[in-house]
């Protein structure tokens, strides 16, 4: 910010030429990366500014992080088209056509369990995804995902 003396007495405040250059690099990148789609947004390294802090996707350290993107993605996924952000049992229960093993009245009866009265939050959809892989996988589910990595 610049600040300059009129010849009244009062400040005018502008921004500087090297701030607004900045500023403008920052909101091109910044919508070049929202016009992508959300799955190619997790493969890119670098667009215009904006550079990848975490490593790559295909680094097993970070393997509990890319769970978490990967589930908020499939939770987003399953809110397409609707403007709410809480799910609701309808949505909740297309996971049966992910998980061929689960009924879509099992999959409900998980919703309830977990939220007994109205829609489902992020973070409970992913205790309801941890619920769900023990079903799937058995009590130990960790172990028989260790041993698949």
């Amino acid at each position: 910010m610049v600040k300059r003396n009129l010849p009244s007495g009062a400040f005018e405040k502008s921004i500087g030429h090297s701030d607004r250059f900045i500023k403008t690099q920052i909101i091109q990148s910044a919508i070049k990366l929202m016009r992508k789609a959300p799955s190619r947004r997790l493969e890119c390294d670098a667009v215009g500014c904006y550079h990848r802090i975490l490593p790559p996707v295909d680094e097993s350290a970070n393997l509990d992080y890319l769970v978490d993107i990967k589930a908020k993605h499939l939770y987003e996924l399953l809110l397409v088209g609707k403007k709410a952000q809480l799910m609701t049992i309808s949505a909740f229960s297309k996971l049966c056509k992910c998980f061929k093993t689960q009924s879509r009245t099992k999959l409900e009866l998980l919703f309830k369990r977990i939220v007994p009265s109205g829609n489902m939050s992020l973070e409970n959809f992913f205790t309801a995804l941890q619920q769900l892989a023990e079903t799937v996988l058995g009590t130990d589910y960790e172990s028989t995902v260790d041993q698949a990595l």
